[in-house]
């Protein structure tokens, strides 16, 4: 087991600043990235990640960058973190 366990947040600050050097990679396309390297890598959702899908989504404007699961009613409860993201941009998706 590894002394040091790379968190969701950090992966994702890391995915930002290399994207913010490419032109046409922006917030959506950095949050994809960093969720897929982190399930290659196994690092866990530790939150509802507020990004261009899911911002949208909400007639108030969103201002943090991430939402617990606490913070939604009940009815997600048994659903994942992952999965609410998905539900969320599949939501605005249609």
């Amino acid at each position: 087991m590894p002394l040091y366990r790379l968190q969701f947040e950090e992966l994702l600050n890391e995915v930002e600043k290399v994207g913010k050097k490419i032109h046409g990679i922006g917030e959506l396309t950095a949050y994809d990235t960093k969720h897929r390297i982190g399930i290659a890598l196994d690092i866990p959702l530790d939150g509802i990640y507020m990004h261009a899908g899911t911002r949208k989504l909400f007639g108030r404007k969103i201002t943090e960058r991430k939402l617990l699961k606490c913070d939604f009613p009940e009815l997600f409860n048994g659903f994942s973190e992952d999965e609410i993201e998905n539900m969320l941009c599949e939501e605005f998706d249609s």
